[in-house]
């Protein structure tokens, strides 16, 4: 694939992420643990060797940020999101308040 190949592939892409984000707004992704009981060779969370994480007030005041941007999506990742249920709640509050 020649430089103008890619050049035109990623201009295209641009293109496309720039309209999707018109239509759907920017998506935000927090990856709120590492914490996993798995050990999968094809993830890319480097599970259990990070121990500096956010506390569930840290995500409070990010989201409250958040309220008033352009940001229509929020993908909650981790390691395993669902062995930190006070962290989750956060975001549940959130959608809550939303609708």
């Amino acid at each position: 694939m020649s430089t103008d190949d890619i050049e035109a592939v990623l201009d295209e892409f641009e293109l496309y992420a720039t309209e999707r984000q018109k239509k759907y707004g920017t998506l935000l992704a927090f990856s709120i643990t590492n914490l996993c009981p798995l050990k999968c060779d094809h993830c890319i969370v480097n599970a259990n060797t990070f121990k500096d994480e956010l506390s569930a007030d840290d995500y409070y005041r990010c989201l409250q940020q958040v309220e008033h941007s352009n940001i229509k999506q929020i993908s909650v990742t981790g390691g395993e999101p669902f062995f930190i249920p006070h962290k989750l709640k956060v975001f549940s509050d959130l959608c809550l308040k939303q609708n």
